[in-house]
């Protein structure tokens, strides 16, 4: 009967013990995973405003950029139509400097027939010097006052010609050297212009691409701090039906170890009492 007693208390004693190592080890198991989401999640979070700070980067310079094309393309459709303005302005001067040389040859030729025409070669000579002069910016000798009336009249009126003529075709030359200048430029912009366009839609692709790229990851990290989240509450649900099944047990185990060991105690003593008490 003795033994019985000391055995079955004994049985009894072990489930606490297997409770208590099991709560020990389920909470301290319980408390470092939690420890080790709370960083995860920390990690995810911080990886989250980084990636979303980028693409809010990769927007602005995307729309910069777009900016900058529509930019290069207004300048070059302004500089297309001043180029064109220009060389409407350029072909009718020239057409009408060209119109008045012929005018004035014809008329020039009709008036030397009236006022010299037994001087043709000595006019030629005439003519070329005072192209010289015009050209060069030398000044005419002023007309004398002696001499023959129609000699006078006639390098009067004809070396004015000859200079309107000289004029208008220096004017034509230095028109077709404007207009030269200003087609070299506007080629040179619109050149330059395309080489920026077409780098920046280079850039804007290459941006695209990364911002894609940052919102796959964003958003791959999104849900994996979601599933931490979760992870986390489960974590919390289960440490608090721990907490329910354990407190007792681990507030009140040196407790019951006393009133275990005590109860030993006492069985030992009944123990040897009746072991007296058959052996008298």
């Amino acid at each position: 009967a003795t033994t019985e007693i000391y055995t079955l208390s004994l049985h009894d004693a072990l489930p606490i013990f297997a409770h208590k190592r099991w709560c020990d080890g389920e909470l301290r198991s319980n408390s470092v995973t939690t420890k080790e989401k709370k960083w995860e999640e920390e990690d995810l979070s911080k990886t989250i405003n980084v990636l979303a700070d980028t693409i809010g980067t990769l927007d602005g310079d995307i729309a910069a950029l777009q900016d900058s094309i529509a930019e290069e393309k207004r300048q070059v459709k302004h500089a297309s139509e001043d180029r064109e303005a220009a060389n409407k302005e350029f072909q009718q001067t020239v057409a009408d400097q060209r119109a008045t040389v012929v005018i004035l040859n014809k008329v020039l030729k009709r008036l030397e027939a009236v006022y010299a025409p037994g001087a043709k070669d000595e006019k030629a000579k005439a003519l070329l010097q005072r192209k010289a002069m015009i050209l060069f910016g030398a000044p005419e000798e002023p007309a004398g006052f002696g001499g023959d009336y129609k000699k006078q009249s006639s390098g009067g009126v004809l070396g004015l010609i000859e200079m309107t003529i000289a004029d208008a075709e220096r004017l034509q030359k230095e028109t077709l050297a404007a207009e030269q200048v200003q087609q070299t430029d506007y080629e040179a912009l619109v050149k330059d212009a395309s080489a920026q366009i077409a780098a920046d839609s280079e850039a804007i692709t290459a941006k695209k691409g990364e911002k894609a790229t940052a919102e796959v990851s964003k958003a791959e990290a999104e849900a994996s701090y979601e599933g931490v989240t979760t992870e986390l509450a489960n974590l919390a649900s289960y440490a608090t039906a721990l907490h329910t099944s354990c407190d007792f047990v681990l507030k009140n185990f040196d407790v019951t170890q006393k009133a275990r060991a005590d109860e030993m105690v006492a069985l030992e003593d009944a123990k040897a009492i009746l072991s007296g008490a058959d052996f008298k």
